[in-house]
Order: structure tokens, then C-alpha cells, then sequence
């Protein structure tokens, strides 16, 4: 018996002794039979006392597939735990493993080894279970494995990886101790890129933890997306510390995520997308908390980074050197969603689409809170915008801003009926340019307490405008120092309405074309339009059948705004400048009939305006009243237009007007009264003159030489009338009127006045040509005497005396003295050349004697004018220079009196 145990003993020691060698053979043979070429296994070494196993210097390869090695596996065995139906590994080594996993050829190779082969078998019939048989009671626990020198590679659906371990190293699992926390840490390289991994955890009770903390620095993105996005290249760092906990009871799982990830480098291109970024960071922290598969909560706080962003998709560009937003998040579920602390900054954006772009040096926003409930109700408060630099173009348009500063609110319960408020809104040094050419510019605009309901109702409360600036043809077309405006409302983009506006100090030019264009102003819409024609035709919102309405309660000009107005439709072209100091109008609605109330204050370079009243400027009426008056203008400055209108130019002269009037029905009732100082004028345009001269039945000269006074002042007071229906009533109607009822009438009536009672049979030259025929074109009362006398009776020596004094109240008026003979002069002079003849020594027969009867009634003519001529120079003092005497003539068809005609 004794020898049989001794038998059995030494078989079971030759057993567990070459044991291992068998179990080396048999692998390397298995090793062989499975596609590997070579196989080669160092040594098996197994300690049974102490429950250790190892095995040394595993090899296998084969041509064209990857090797596998390893170069030490330890296995130590705690054989006490056995005893309590646990398995403990107390200590597991591995080293110097090579070894990779390769899809070739529809099969799969680990190694040399070909898996597909391995999985195959003979189809078995499953054994059915024990309906008796319990479950296990053993479990399993390790206390330590070692990684060392681990080179792992896959090469599978295209993709290929490679992960190194330098060291290696998983502690404390026990089955049996769940609470045990189960230590993993790695070191090595993932895809060439470095990667640490530390984590404690305890993955077996009903409460799991675990805290991982991760580094993996310039990993390359493209290893893993490269099958399904093949140009898409980017490498990725992340630094993170993650702590989850999960009840699987509850089914409650939190996750807590803290440091940073970044990805650097992306470039990605496909059909009509390009993209490229160096930098994309993320350091903060992430809570999730979910129930089940669904989310609970998410909340974040830190900082997303972006440098050097550059994305182009189908004529749609966006770029950015850097962008930087903190913020923290809060989301419930899907209802409910928080932003608080928002601070958002970018560096060089970029925007552009087709023709339009954007650009900015500097954007900065921020916002208190953004909240979002139940995917409708949206709220905003707290938001600043601050933005640089900022450029707007469409085409070859362009809005240059250096400085945008915003401050806003923002409100909705529906996400379509939403109200926003803007306390502030400033801009600084605007320029809008069109190809180049800058057309507007504005030092600074800034909007206070603004309201927008969705689109219905825009308010404002104040708007300031400093120092703009409008382009025109070669030069400024206006500029103002200073706009503003309180109580402003833009009502359903149908209506403005401005409560108060106010202008400061401006300078404006206005230049006419010759046919009365206003140059600037067409040069500025043009390029405008040619702007907006290159940028294409887009579609146009259909326009309302309502007209815009335009509310202003008032608006103020005041300080000094200066007005150049250059008039090229005029020859010479009329050039004045103008300062404006006052303009106030109030109670303007373009769509009510009510009284527009003005106001003006004005000088030119010596001439004062100033005009009040009210109109109704939208009524159709035009209804109203005015009071207005210009003192001290220069005429010579006027003389374009005068020249235009009557042929006469204006060489001196000063004009001062008075002028009132109303407007009811649509006609015109009013008077002017006029005066005009040292009036001298000069025939330009023969045509226009003669024109003229025919509405004033005299030449203008005439006219003016009858009416100025002494001091050499013109009076005029000239009714205005007519009907604005009339379509002739304008510019004509008023110089017809200055003319017929003017000049014609002051002077008719003038003269009448002065020879009274002598001013009866005053008449008025109807046509030039009967004017230049009879030498004058205002014909007086002319002086009677007896048939072929010559002495002045006492009568016409009284009206002597009343045309001296006339003339000396018009130191300008000049008189034409024409004596005349007549039927009733012939019977006394003829009998006066006969009885003459009869006394001669040789008397002429009557043949001869009729000879010199006309002779003798031209100087009986001209005896007549010269006693007049006489009468007025000697006796009643009148320069004789100013007294011009015609040829005498002899009319022997008139019936008329013996006479001298007097004329102007």
C-alpha cells in the first residue's frame, strides 16, 4: 500500500514536473496548426508550492502578417482564498507583448493567428442545463496587475491604431468587497500621441463611482474619422478629470467633468465646404445628470476658445483669428434652459455672402441671463455690445462704424410676438462709401431708451446725430453739427412721429443744373443706385397701398446755417449764400388737413429775411396766411433772374419787401408793399425787354426814371390775387403783375397826382414802335395856344409851374418839348405871308408864296417849343439839360389845337 502511494507520488511529481513542458509543446503546435510559420515558447515555469505561473519568451510569425510576442506572463495564485471559493490573483505581470489585430482579406488575424478559423467548429448539441443546478458561489478578486512594454495594433475596417504602454497598472478588485475602490493607471501612447489615464472606481454596488483623470496630448482626430470623413485632419489634447456616480436602482446617474479639451489644427474640405481652424479649447466643467437614458440636467461653466477660424461654403465666407465665450449653462431637461455670466469676444470676424460682408477688429458681448422655457418663452437681460471697427458692404456699398456700443433687453412668451428694449445704442465715426467714394459720414449717433415690439412699434426716446456729413459732386453737399430728436415712434412701417426735432449749425450747398437739377443730390443717388444695381435684383416687397405717414409735432433749425445756392439755369449763373439762424415749424402731418405754423429768420451778405404763418400744406387747399419781409438785398445780386424774366439787368439797386396775405379755396389774396433804392437798370436781351416793356406800356428806365423820388426811392404796393388752379399762375404771373399793375400804374398814377389838375389827358405809348414815332412813351397834357401864337397864356404858365414842380420831386425825369403847328395856324399865317409879300419890292406870285407857308408854321412850331423850353428852364428853374426839344412839325390835317406836346 505503502509502495502503491509512493508510485502514485512520484507519477503525480513526474506529472506536475513535465507538465509544463507538454502544455509548451502542445501551444507552440497549436501555435503552428493556426497560421503561424514559427512559433517558438522559452520556458513555462510553475511553482506549486507557491501558486505561480509563468511563462517566458512566447513568439509566433508568419509571412505577411503581424507577429506576436511576449516576453513574460506571471500568474500568482493566493491558494488560501480557495478554501472560501474565491479565486485570488494576487499578483499578474505582463511584458514585452507585441501583438496586433488585422483585417486581411474578408478574415481576421491576431497576429499570425487566423480568428476566423478559430471561431469555426462542428455544430454540437447543447447539453440542457440542470434544472437542479444552483448557481455559483465562487467569485473572483485581483490584487495587482502589471503592464509593462505593451505594443498593441488594429488595422480593421480601415482604420489603424496603435497603442503603447509603458506601464501599466490595475489593483483592488475583489468580488467579494465591493466597496473596494478598483485602481486603473495607464501610461503610454495612443496613435503616437502620449496619454495618462488614472481612475479609482467602484464598479459592483448598487451606488457606482468612479473618478477618472485623463491626459492625451496631440492625438490625431483623423485616426478615428478617417473611413467615414477622410479629409477631415485634426488633433486633439484633452486634460480631464471626470466623476460619475450611478445608482442602479434609481436608475440616477451624475457625471462631473472638469479641465480642458482642445483641438488643434482641423482642416476638413468636401464638395462646396472648406474648413480650417488652429485652435478649439474648452476649460470648465460639465454636470450631467441623467435618469435612465434621459436627460435630467446639464449644466457648465469655463471658457470655449477658438483661434484662427477660416470657413468657406458656397459663396458664404466666415473667418476669425480668435473667439473666447464663458458662460454658465444651465439646463433642465429639455424645457428649461439658462445662461448667465455670458462674456463673448472675438478678434477679426469675418462674415460674408455673395455680395454682402461684415468685418469687425473687436466684438465684446455680454449678458446677465438668457432663459429659455418650454422652447417659447425666451428672455434676455443684461446685454452689452461692444464692437470695433465694425464694416458693413453689399456690393459697392460699404458702413464703415469705428465704435458700436449697445446695451439690451429682450423678451418673448411665444417666440413671435416679442418685445425688445434698448437703453443704449451708440455709434462713433460712421462712413457709408459707395465704390470707394465716401458719401456720408457721421462723428456719432446715439439712441436712447428704445422699445421694439416685434414689428409693429419702434419708440425712441431721444436720437443725437453729430457732425454729419454728405458727399456731393466735387465737394460737401451739407453738413450739420448737431441732430436730434426726442419722442420718436415707427408705427407698423407705416407711420413716424416725431415729437421734437431739433438742427444746429449746418452749411448746405445747392447747385442747379441749367435745367434746375440739383447736382449733388443727383450725383449722390447715382451712386447709390449704381451700388445697388451691381449688387443684383432681389426681390421686392410689395408696396402699400397706404402712403407713409409723417407726424412732426416740431422742428427747430437755430445757429448759424449757411446755405450756398448757385442757379446755373440762369445766365450768369445766380450765386448768393445765406444764414439761416431760425426755421421752426409745428403741428406737420402728412396726413391731416390741419395748419402747419412756421417761422424763419435770415440774412444774406447784407439783406435780412424773416417770414411767420401757417398753411395747410397736405390738405390740397394749401390754406393759410403769411407775414414776410426781406430788408437790404442787393439787386445786383438778383440780376440772373431779372435778366431771365425781363431782359434787364440789374446794374444797382436795393430791394425791401412787405408782403401779407392769405390762401383760402385755393386763391391767392395778399399785397406787397416795395421799395427800391438807387434802381438802375441796363437792357440785356432785347426780346425779353421788349417783352417786358410792352407789359409796362414804357421801357423799364421810363418807368423807373417817373417813379424815384429824389432820394432815389421807389415805392410800390402791389396787390396779389389768383388761383393756384390757374395753370399759368407762377413765376410769369408775378412778374406780369410786378409789371401791369405795378411799375405801369405807380407811374400812370404818379404823374395824374402830381399835374393836377392838368393830368386829364395823360396817355400811354401802346406799342414801342408808336413810342419810338412819337418820341415818348408818356404822353402829358400837352400845352394849347391861340392860332399862330406863340405867347403862353396865364393857364399854361400855372401848368408850367405843376410840371417843374414834378420835375424837381425827380431829379431823374427828363422831358421831350414838341411844339406843333396845326389846320388852324394856317388861315393867320398865310394871311401874315401875303400882307409880308405885298410889301416886297418884287412880290412872288402865290405859286411861289405857298412855297413858304410851311416853313413858316415850322417856325411857328418851334417859337411855340422854345417859349415852353423857356418857361420851365428860366422861370421855373429846370436844368435845360433835362429838356429836350424835337424837330417842329407841321400838321395840316390835324384838327386839333395849336399846341406843344409834352412826353417822357
Amino acid at each position: 500500500m505503502v509502495r502503491f502511494l509512493l508510485i502514485i507520488l512520484v507519477a503525480m511529481a513526474l506529472l506536475l514536473h513535465n507538465l509544463p513542458y507538454l502544455v509548451r509543446d502542445q501551444v507552440v503546435i497549436w501555435l503552428l496548426n493556426n497560421g503561424a510559420e514559427t512559433a517558438e515558447l522559452k520556458a513555462i515555469n510553475v511553482d506549486w508550492f507557491d501558486g505561480r505561473l509563468s511563462i517566458e519568451g512566447l513568439k509566433a510569425s508568419a509571412e505577411g502578417k503581424p507577429a506576436l510576442a511576449v516576453d513574460q506572463l506571471s500568474v500568482a495564485l493566493d491558494y488560501a482564498q480557495l478554501a472560501d471559493e474565491r479565486v485570488l490573483l494576487t499578483a499578474v505581470e505582463l511584458a514585452g507583448i507585441n501583438v496586433g489585430i488585422r483585417e486581411q482579406d474578408k478574415q481576421l488575424w491576431l497576429g499570425p493567428l487566423d480568428l476566423n478559423q478559430l471561431t469555426q467548429s462542428d455544430k454540437t448539441v447543447e447539453a440542457e442545463p440542470d434544472a437542479e443546478e444552483g448557481s455559483s458561489n465562487w467569485s473572483f478578486g485581483l490584487k495587482e496587475l502589471q503592464l509593462r512594454d505593451i505594443n498593441w495594433r488594429a488595422e480593421v475596417a480601415g482604420q489603424k491604431h496603435h497603442l503603447t504602454l509603458s506601464t501599466g497598472r490595475v489593483a483592488d478588485f475583489y468580488q467579494w468587497d465591493q466597496d473596494q475602490l478598483v485602481a486603473v493607471d495607464l501610461e503610454g501612447t495612443l496613435n503616437d500621441a502620449p496619454i495618462l489615464l488614472s481612475s479609482n472606481s467602484r464598479p459592483l454596488p448598487e451606488e457606482k463611482s468612479s473618478e477618472l483623470k485623463v491626459k492625451l496630448k496631440n492625438f490625431p482626430l483623423h485616426s478615428v474619422t478617417a473611413v467615414f470623413l477622410p479629409t477631415l485632419r485634426a488633433h486633439i489634447d484633452l486634460d480631464l478629470s471626470i466623476k460619475a456616480q450611478s445608482n442602479s436602482g434609481s436608475h440616477l446617474t451624475s457625471i462631473v467633468q472638469s479641465g480642458s479639451v482642445r483641438v488643434r489644427n482641423l482642416s476638413y474640405a468636401q464638395e462646396g465646404l472648406q474648413v480650417k481652424e488652429q485652435s478649439l479649447a474648452w476649460n470648465g466643467g460639465v454636470n450631467v445628470a441623467l435618469l435612465g437614458s434621459e436627460l435630467k440636467s446639464l449644466k457648465t461653466k469655463g471658457e470655449l476658445a477658438l483661434q484662427g477660424l477660416a470657413l468657406t461654403q458656397a459663396g458664404s465666407q466666415v473667418s476669425l483669428d480668435s473667439l473666447k465665450v464663458n458662460s454658465a449653462i444651465n439646463l433642465q431637461g429639455l424645457t428649461s434652459l439658462n445662461l448667465s455670466a455670458l462674456v463673448l469676444d472675438a478678434k477679426k470676424l469675418q462674415l460674408s455672402q455673395a455680395a454682402q460682408a461684415m468685418n469687425a477688429d473687436d466684438l465684446h458681448l455680454t449678458a446677465d441671463a438668457i432663459n429659455l422655457q418650454d422652447l417659447t418663452q425666451l428672455s434676455l437681460s443684461g446685454l452689452l455690445l461692444d464692437v470695433n471697427q465694425l464694416q458693413l458692404s453689399q456690393a459697392k456699398q460699404r458702413v464703415q462704424v469705428s465704435r458700436l456700443q449697445l446695451s439690451a433687453g429682450a423678451e418673448t412668451q411665444d417666440m413671435q410676438i416679442w418685445q425688445a428694449t434698448v437703453p443704449t445704442l451708440t455709434l462713433a465715426d460712421i462712413d457709408l462709401s459707395a465704390a470707394g467714394e465716401s458719401l456720408v459720414t457721421l462723428k456719432g449717433l446715439t439712441l436712447k431708451s428704445a422699445v421694439v415690439q416685434h414689428t409693429d412699434k419702434i419708440s425712441l426716446a431721444e436720437l443725437e446725430a453729430d457732425q454729419l456729413v454728405v458727399e456731393g459732386d466735387g465737394g460737401v453737399f451739407t453738413q450739420w453739427n448737431k441732430i436730434s430728436a426726442e419722442g420718436v415712434t415707427l408705427d407698423q412701417l407705416q407711420s413716424l412721429s416725431i415729437n421734437q426735432l431739433l438742427l444746429n449749425n449746418s452749411k448746405t450747398r445747392l447747385y442747379l443744373t441749367p435745367k434746375r437739377n440739383l447736382s449733388d443730390l443727383d450725383w449722390l443717388l447715382a451712386q447709390l443706385s449704381s451700388a445697388e444695381s451691381n449688387a443684383g435684383s432681389g426681390s421686392k416687397a410689395a408696396s402699400s397701398s397706404a402712403p407713409f405717414r409723417v407726424k412732426l409735432n416740431r422742428l427747430s433749425l437755430s445757429g448759424s446755417n449757411t446755405l450756398n445756392v448757385v442757379d446755373r439755369a440762369v445766365k450768369p449763373a445766380f450765386k448768393t449764400q445765406l444764414d439761416i439762424s431760425k426755421v421752426e415749424l409745428r403741428k406737420l402731418d402728412t396726413a391731416a388737413k390741419g395748419e402747419t405754423s412756421f417761422e424763419l429768420a435770415a440774412k444774406s451778405k447784407f439783406a435780412k429775411i424773416s417770414a411767420k404763418g401757417t398753411m395747410e400744406l397736405f390738405s390740397g387747399n394749401y390754406g393759410g396766411h403769411w407775414d414776410a419781409e426781406i430788408k437790404g438785398l442787393e439787386l445786383p445780386e438778383v440780376s440772373p433772374y431779372s435778366l431771365e424774366y425781363t431782359g434787364y439787368y440789374l446794374q444797382s439797386g436795393q430791394l425791401t419787401l412787405t408782403t401779407k396775405g392769405t390762401i383760402k379755396d385755393r386763391k391767392l389774396s395778399g399785397d406787397s408793399d416795395i421799395r427800391l433804392n438807387r434802381l438802375e437798370v441796363e437792357a440785356r436781351n432785347s426780346e425779353r425787354s421788349g417783352e417786358f416793356d410792352q407789359k409796362v406800356s414804357m421801357p423799364l428806365g421810363t418807368a423807373i426814371m417817373v417813379l424815384q423820388d429824389n432820394d432815389s426811392n421807389i415805392d410800390l404796393q402791389i396787390p396779389l390775387e389768383g388761383s393756384l388752379d390757374d395753370p399759368k399762375f407762377g413765376y410769369q404771373t408775378i412778374i406780369n403783375k410786378l409789371a401791369g399793375k405795378g411799375l405801369k400804374n405807380a407811374a400812370i398814377g404818379y404823374i395824374s397826382n402830381a399835374l393836377q389838375p392838368f393830368g386829364a389827358l395823360i396817355s400811354i405809348s401802346q406799342m414801342v414802335m408808336d413810342a419810338q414815332e412819337k418820341g415818348s412813351f408818356i404822353t402829358l397834357q400837352p400845352v394849347i395856344f391861340e392860332p399862330a401864337e406863340t405867347t403862353l397864356s396865364s393857364e399854361s404858365k400855372a401848368y408850367m409851374a405843376k410840371l417843374a414842380e414834378m420835375m424837381n420831386e425827380r431829379k431823374g425825369m427828363r422831358m421831350n418839348i414838341c411844339g406843333v403847328a396845326v389846320l388852324a395856324d394856317k388861315p393867320a399865317i398865310w394871311a401874315q405871308l401875303q400882307e409880308t409879300n405885298k410889301q416886297q419890292k418884287a412880290p412872288l406870285d402865290e405859286t411861289l408864296l405857298l412855297l413858304e407857308l410851311e416853313p413858316a408854321l415850322q417856325a411857328l412850331a418851334q417859337q411855340r417849343s422854345d417859349a415852353v423850353k423857356t418857361e420851365l428852364s428860366d422861370k421855373q428853374g429846370i436844368d435845360s439839360e433835362r429838356l429836350f426839344s424835337c424837330y417842329p412839325k407841321v400838321d395840316l390835317k390835324s384838327k386839333d389845337k395849336p399846341q406843344v406836346s409834352l412826353g417822357l
